[in-house]
């Protein structure tokens, strides 16, 4: 399987750990822009190279884990967190602390995965909507899943157009038990424009957390 995270990419553990309070530091400030909550409970964290490669190393760390074949495991596992060229990703998170409310809303939430956009307006030239597209999806008949993973897909007009400062951007959840919109906030959007146009690269990101 070809992945944008290669073996050489992840540090042993005992390197790993020399660095590893710097490398969570600096996710902790990246993620702070790139996580957009959606009305009362749902939240949507955009992921990239340096935050899958964090979540690779974390899962290494916890589990003890030296075989290379288990770490390039991992790295296939995470490796779907990386956004291609014209793309960003998602992890959708629901959440609700109480049990029973949670098993209760997820319920309500089936089919939540048609419903969720990216909508950018244009005005007399009309808009652009990117809709999600669910990867892995774990839904069942009966209940959404409160961990689940979202591709934005952008063609070239689109990407301009989020890109634009200008135009109101915002990420919309459509759902006959959950209606609500949030606006990008304008850092946290350029971040995002600029992944979308391949301007960050994959060593101009990484290297915050190095």
């Amino acid at each position: 399987m070809s992945t944008l995270i290669n073996p050489d990419d992840i540090l042993p553990l005992q390197a790993y750990e020399h660095v590893r309070e710097e490398r969570r530091r600096a996710i902790i400030e990246a993620k702070r822009h790139r996580r957009v909550g959606v009305g009362e409970f749902i939240t949507f964290v955009f992921e990239n190279r340096a935050t899958a490669l964090f979540q690779i190393q974390e899962i290494l760390r916890a589990e003890r884990v030296t075989d290379p074949a288990a770490v390039r495991e991992e790295i296939e596992a995470y490796d779907v967190m990386v956004p291609r060229p014209g793309e960003l990703r998602a992890t959708m998170l629901i959440e609700i602390d109480d049990r029973d409310r949670r098993r209760r809303e997820l319920e309500r939430l089936v089919g939540i995965e048609q419903s969720v956009a990216i909508e950018v307006d244009a005005d007399e030239i009309g808009g652009s909507r990117i809709p999600a597209e669910f990867h892995f999806w774990r839904e069942t008949e009966t209940a959404a899943s409160p961990v689940n993973f979202a591709v934005f897909r952008f063609d070239s007009t689109a990407a301009g157009r989020f890109a634009d400062a200008g135009l109101p951007a915002r990420l919309v959840i459509d759902h006959p038990h959950y209606r609500a919109e949030t606006a990008f906030d304008r850092e946290g959007r350029a971040v995002l424009a600029r992944e979308l146009r391949g301007e960050l690269g994959v060593a101009g990101e990484e290297s915050a957390t190095r």
